[in-house]
Parts: structure tokens; C-alpha cells; sequence
């Protein structure tokens, strides 16, 4: 049990939506047939081909503005039904495929992005929005030779913002170009903020290429020059327990929950120290219960106080812990097998039995999406 940890779509049915655009495509409302021209010189055969293109366009175009629709309502699941489906009219719809990107990029989506886009030069791509979630896109991927010239593009284009400077440093500076890397840094404006800030960007890049120890002088850095700054404990954390340091773990967290008093993970993680190493089975409760009162869907909350539980020889008190857990639709794999150690406490075998069916079952569908994501 590690101390610290590093962390969909429903597609609804729209047909009938759908076949109302299609009614209003044909009944020639918002859509001209004569709209594009048919060169008159075309055989028959090629001008049949021209005009189904053309209506495919005029259809993606209608669906499009759907999924705009449903997107500017919040929509983003439905809306991004409409624009693959606007695709899948036509392939080469600008508008769909753009809008289809904001939503990935909104969703940290990043190499789906990339995906979308297999052959686009910086040169090549005009629209800002775009060519930003492009330089993003490959930053987060860890290709930083590729996102370099994004990166120049939105300067040269007068796009200026801190935090795309900031990333261009540390992509620059990580494909050995430590001179620019500093040219870049010096045209920003000097202040302790911009300064963590480049430090807490290449800590994250770093710790993401897997240079743990140098990911976490760039952290501690960052909070030498500004040691309020959220979230950054709490990665420093991870990152000591990852290296087997408990004990500047605990403090990392702590100061975490000082910052963020209502950071779930902080507080399950410094419950997850007491259990383990502090042996302390009531702090553990405390910050287990901590997490789970900063948010009600903490699953490390709950299978913290089921541990909690067992270690006192609690099975019932488990076992209400989890049915809370389930309650809220929570599942994970642990969640089941601990409920069965409770049953099986309690002489309760056949349910026992259930619940260790189902963390096989848990078990075995998290280890298939664990191939598919390293396939991937």
C-alpha cells in the first residue's frame, strides 16, 4: 500500500436529432443544392460522385453545428458524438475535427489530439486555438523536439502567454538548448511566481520521464521561492514515497493539507503513513475520514477505513463501510476483496465467496485496460 498515488464517454443517442438535420438537408433548409457548382465538362458517373460529396459536406457541416450546439450547453459528450459523426461525412471538415480537438484538449486528451493531426507543420496551421492545443499536446506527450516549433509559432504569432513561455523553456532546455532555453526565460517578466512556476513545470516533465530525483530538487526548488504554492507537497510527496523517504513523505503531505486543507489525496496519503508505518490506527482513522469528508467519492478513503476496521477486528464495521462505498456506485478491485477478509470474519462464506468473485472480476478488467493503455 502505497502512501501517496499519481492519478468517459457516454455517448447518448441523438438518431432522432440527427434524422431531423438530415430532413432539413434535404427539405433544403440552411443547404442550397446548387450551392457548389458541378463542373458541366464531368461524365455522369464522376459528376454523381462530385454532387454525393458535395451533400456530405452540407450534411457534416449541419451535424457540426449540432455538436456546436451541444457543446455550448455543456453537452460535451453528446457534442462530441456529433463531430466524429460529422467526420465520418466528410474527413476533411476543418470546423468538425477543430472542435473535436477543443474537447480532447479540455479533457487532457492530448495524444488524441496529436492523433487528429498526424501530418500538421507549425508553419501550416493558422488558427491560434489550434496551434496552441497542438504545442500543448505534444508538451504533455513528453515530445518536446515536437512541440518547440509550436511553442515559436504562437510567439512569432504575438501569443504570449506565462504559462506557454514557461513550457517552451523547459521543452528547450530538456533537448539540451539550455542558451534559449534562458533566452526565453528572460524575455518574461521577473517574479518569484514565473520563477516556481518554471520550476514546478520542469519538475513535472522530468518526473513524467521517469528522472525521479531530479523532478524532486526541481519541486523543492520551487518551494524555496514560493512555499504556498498547492499541489506541489503534495506531488513532492508521491515522489518521496516513491523513493521509499516516509518520513519527508509525511511532512510533504502535511504541508500539502496546510495549503489545501481539502485536498482528498493529501489527507488519505498521511492516513495511509499513520496505518503503515506510524502505527497509529486512530490518526489513520482520522485522515481516512478527512479524505472522505473532502470528497465523498475518495476510494482510498473508504478502503482506508476498511483496513482500519480489520486491524481492530471490526468485520461489521467494515462491512458498513463498504456498503457506503457501494452506495455511491464506487468499485474498485481492493474495495471487494477486503469485504470479503470482513465476511469471511464474520463465518459468512457464501457472501464471502460473491465479494471475492467480484475482485476477481475488478481485478481482471483493470489488468486488460492496464495492457491496452501500455499498447497504446
Amino acid at each position: 500500500m502505497k502512501i501517496g498515488s499519481r492519478k468517459h464517454i457516454r455517448p447518448h443517442s441523438t438518431a432522432q436529432a440527427t434524422c431531423i438535420l438530415l430532413m432539413l438537408v434535404f427539405l433544403n433548409l440552411g443547404f442550397r443544392a446548387g450551392a457548389s457548382a458541378i463542373p458541366s465538362s464531368l461524365s455522369e458517373t464522376e459528376e454523381s460522385i462530385a454532387k454525393e460529396a458535395s451533400l456530405n459536406r452540407s450534411v457534416a457541416s449541419a451535424i457540426n453545428a449540432l455538436g456546436v450546439f451541444l457543446y455550448e450547453n455543456g453537452r460535451l459528450d453528446e457534442a462530441e458524438v456529433r463531430f466524429r459523426e460529422a467526420l465520418s461525412y466528410s474527413a476533411d471538415h476543418a470546423g468538425a475535427r477543430k472542435n473535436l480537438a477543443m474537447i480532447f484538449l479540455g479533457q487532457s486528451r492530448f495524444k488524441e489530439i496529436i492523433d487528429l493531426y498526424p501530418n500538421a507543420a507549425p508553419d501550416q496551421v493558422s488558427d491560434v486555438p489550434l496551434l496552441t492545443a497542438l504545442a500543448i499536446s505534444q508538451y504533455a506527450s513528453g515530445e518536446y523536439q515536437k512541440a518547440v516549433p509550436y511553442f515559436e509559432r504562437l510567439y512569432a504569432e504575438e501569443v504570449t502567454k506565462p504559462e506557454l513561455e514557461i513550457m517552451l523553456a523547459v521543452a528547450l532546455d530538456l533537448t539540451g538548448a539550455a542558451a534559449r532555453s534562458q533566452e526565453v526565460l528572460d524575455r518574461l517578466d521577473k517574479s518569484d511566481q514565473i520563477e516556481a512556476g518554471y520550476h514546478v513545470f520542469k519538475g513535472d516533465a522530468l518526473r513524467d520521464r521517469g528522472r525521479v530525483q531530479e523532478a524532486i530538487v526541481e519541486y523543492e526548488r520551487a518551494l524555496a521561492i514560493r512555499s504556498t504554492l498547492p499541489t506541489v507537497p503534495y506531488r513532492l510527496g508521491v515522489l518521496y514515497s516513491d523513493t521509499h523517504q516516509y518520513e519527508e513523505a509525511l511532512q510533504a503531505f502535511q504541508k500539502e493539507l496546510e495549503i489545501n486543507p481539502t485536498n482528498a489525496d493529501a489527507a488519505y496519503s498521511v492516513g495511509a503513513y499513520y496505518l503503515i508505518w506510524g502505527q497509529d490506527l486512530a490518526k489513520a482513522r482520522e485522515f481516512f475520514q478527512r479524505s472522505i469528508s473532502s470528497d465523498a467519492e475518495s476510494i482510498g478513503g473508504y478502503l482506508g477505513l476498511m483496513k482500519v476496521a480489520l486491524a481492530e477486528e471490526s468485520p461489521d464495521k467494515a462491512i458498513e463501510v463498504a456498503q457506503k462505498a457501494e452506495d455511491l456506485g464506487l468499485e474498485h478491485p481492493e474495495l471487494y476483496y477486503l469485504k470479503a477478509r470482513a465476511l469471511r470474519l464474520k463465518g459468512e462464506e457464501e457472501r464471502a465467496e460473491e465479494a471475492l468473485h467480484r475482485f476477481e472480476q475488478l481485478n481482471s478488467e483493470s489488468k486488460g485496460r492496464d495492457k491496452a493503455e501500455v499498447k497504446d
